[in-house]
């Protein structure tokens, strides 16, 4: 193994005859995962279908997820997951994506409100999903491989290598000093691409709660633009 890899994961465990595997440090990743409670990242994430989002975002173990969001070719908005409902505030754009005239119209400026299960608003449920810290255990890491050592501003980090599903590659990059989170998190080559970086934890939680009743308004299925 080269020294500088070597080197890296000291803080992981010993080098040489105890050098971790790979499955060492992810159990080490999970459990410190498991102690999370709010976490903030930055992500882009591309579905199978070509739907492309991203943005900036907050999620907690309860379930939440709150961000500012972009939909290339389709406009901003500002959501919030709370539960088994999606709160979105789109601008004009945004609406004018999803909405025909009338429904954005009457949208416009308020939380169009949907259930969490609405496959309008998949792109946010399904990057919301991508950033929960739990999310990346559920990885097969039987065939994950320590890939190099490397640094993120000036954090050490291991790099490793895990086939994804649909065919692709997952990449994620585990500190090596202090508790062992992925830091950077990105999948390519299968069905869709994710990245997520500036992956920050948190063992303090204050969940985001709904908007005011007054501001929210339901989204109707039969103003969906066609």
């Amino acid at each position: 193994m080269p020294v500088l890899v070597c080197t890296t994961m000291l803080v992981l465990t010993a080098c040489g005859s105890s050098t971790p595997t790979a499955a060492d440090v992810f159990a080490k990743s999970r459990k410190a995962a498991e102690r999370v409670r709010s976490s903030s990242v930055s992500a882009h994430l591309t579905l199978e279908d070509g739907r492309s989002v991203m943005g900036g975002l907050f999620v907690d173990d309860h379930g939440s997820c709150e961000g500012d969001l972009t939909f290339p070719r389709a406009g901003t908005a500002t959501v919030l997951v709370v539960g088994a409902r999606v709160y979105v505030k789109g601008d004009d754009g945004y609406l004018e994506s999803l909405f025909a005239e009338g429904e954005r119209d009457r949208l416009r400026g308020s939380w169009a409100d949907f259930d969490v299960s609405d496959p309008l608003v998949q792109p946010i449920t399904a990057v919301c999903e991508a950033a929960r810290p739990m999310t990346p255990f559920r990885l097969d890491r039987s065939a994950t491989v320590l890939d190099s050592a490397s640094y993120i501003d000036t954090q050490p980090v291991a790099v490793f290598k895990t086939p994804g599903p649909g065919g692709g590659t997952v990449t994620e990059s585990v500190s090596a000093k202090g508790k062992p989170y992925i830091l950077e998190r990105s999948e390519f080559g299968g069905k869709g691409s994710l990245s997520l970086s500036r992956m920050t934890y948190s063992t303090r939680l204050e969940p985001p709660v709904a908007p005011p009743a007054q501001g929210v308004l339901p989204a109707h299925r039969d103003g969906v633009a066609a």
